[in-house]
């Protein structure tokens, strides 16, 4: 049976969820897709049939789904959704978007640069940075200012510094807008319901790729740069240049590199900038929670900045981290494709299913987590959390495909937050509502405007 039959015939094991709408599901996927997958497993259950356009998919939202998809049968499902090949015309073949032989050729040549004693040697640069914001919002006390903006200034400085020991500043502006254009495509392009190629001369697109054009040049240049200099560098570039393929003996050609460095940038800063602004917003609407963590971090630190060493010390931190990564998913849905046959939970799943399994919905499943709207950071204490299936969060994904940068993320995250919940109180512009925006990632659609003052 094809995967376009199914919801024409009763669909074994799980709801279908029809609509009359030409488009089926997709125009309220448009407006409000996260609010659409919530109700889709408060209505129907934790297995669904919608149709987006012309395609059927299955909603997914129990961690033994999870389990069977991600790790026990990964070799049935493959990440090719109209997503990630959308990102491939832009992104090329790196790490979030190569497939198959390419993909674990890519994963075993970068995966060195990402061991943990690699990376807690980029701490100081991380607490480095956050200083100096600390420095800029001391001159702009009783000052509103957007935090989400500034935590997206500041990993991305971050990322540059760590990725490849470039000052970011002259160029700043030309990769930011280069990574927005990225974004932006992928919005326009995921949720029509007939395709738009990126190729395609439309003004928008135009646009698009006049603005990574200028982020090509800017990384290829680096690239260039650094292939003509011997001075030695101890940065994820250099690391990702050194390393050899073991069948050939031969390192990545520029193009990959472009591919990888690209790939990094626009993930590594973009969703530990939405985690660090979720976090912020949440400790804003619970002024008690954020003394409490200004407390412990003083507890841990003294007088001193943090250090990659405090990063157990500051496990408080890691509470509230952990929190807004639940609440806020950066990485909100995963999509995979059934390559054959399969059958999940007694679920019939033809070949060309596009499965999407949700860490929005998931994260808020009351059967995994008590009042699951509720910000709790002690839900993170031991003694609660092992009362609950490991895989119920999973905003970094599991199997063979889990984030690479999740330890960096995780590091950065928490090293910025211990140097800025100390020193302020942040306060949310009266009458702000939170708006989200679920695209590539997770991230906070309308801005947060907050008056910083001193603790």
């Amino acid at each position: 049976m094809s995967a376009t039959a199914l919801l024409d015939a009763p669909a074994t094991g799980a709801a279908t969820w029809p609509s009359a709408h030409l488009l089926g599901h997709l125009p309220r996927a448009q407006q409000d897709v996260l609010g659409l997958f919530l109700e889709a497993r408060r209505e129907h259950g934790d297995a669904v049939w919608m149709r987006m356009a012309f395609l059927n998919t299955l909603h997914l939202n129990r961690v033994e789904h999870l389990q069977h998809v991600f790790l026990r049968h990964e070799d049935r499902y493959a990440k090719s959704s109209r997503g990630y090949q959308i990102l491939r015309t832009m992104l090329g073949q790196g790490l979030l978007t190569a497939e198959g032989e390419h993909w674990k050729r890519q994963r075993r040549i970068a995966q060195p640069a990402f061991r943990k004693g690699i990376v807690d040697g980029f701490a100081r640069t991380m607490v480095r940075r956050a200083a100096e914001l600390a420095t800029e919002w001391d001159s702009a006390l009783d000052r509103e200012i957007d935090v989400a903006e500034d935590m997206s200034r500041l990993t991305l400085r971050i990322a540059c510094d760590t990725l490849f020991s470039h000052d970011i500043a002259p160029v700043e502006a030309v990769v930011s807008e280069g990574l927005d254009a990225i974004i932006d495509a992928f919005d326009r392009m995921v949720t029509s319901a007939l395709p738009m190629p990126w190729k395609w001369p439309t003004p928008a697109n135009l646009e698009g790729r006049r603005a990574l054009a200028r982020l090509d040049a800017v990384v290829n240049e680096i690239i260039a740069e650094r292939r003509a200099s011997s001075e030695p560098r101890e940065d994820l570039l250099q690391m990702l240049m050194d390393a050899r393929y073991e069948d050939t003996g031969e390192g990545m050609d520029d193009a990959q590199l472009r591919d990888e460095v690209l790939t990094m940038l626009l993930a590594g800063h973009e969703t530990t900038a939405n985690t660090l602004s979720f976090a912020l917003y949440l400790l804003s609407q619970r002024p008690l929670v954020a003394d409490r963590l200004a407390e412990h971090i003083d507890g841990v630190l003294g007088d001193r900045d943090p250090e990659g060493a405090d990063f157990r010390a500051l496990d408080q931190v890691g509470y509230v981290i952990n929190e807004a990564l639940r609440l806020y998913p950066p990485a909100w849905t995963n999509a995979r494709r059934a390559v054959v046959d399969d059958e999940i939970e007694g679920i019939a799943v033809p070949a060309g299913t596009m499965v999407f399994i949700s860490p929005w919905v998931m994260h808020r499943h009351p059967d995994y987590w008590r009042d699951p709207d509720v910000f709790d950071p002690d839900r993170w204490r031991p003694e609660r959390a092992g009362s609950r299936p490991r895989l119920a969060f999973h905003p970094f994904s599991v199997g063979q495909r889990k984030c690479i940068g999740e330890h960096f993320a995780l590091l950065e995250a928490r090293l910025v937050l211990a140097v800025l919940a100390r020193r302020f109180q942040l306060h949310l512009r009266p009458g702000h509502q939170l708006e989200l925006d679920a695209s590539v990632t997770l991230r906070v659609g309308n801005g947060l405007p907050m008056r910083i003052t001193r603790r």
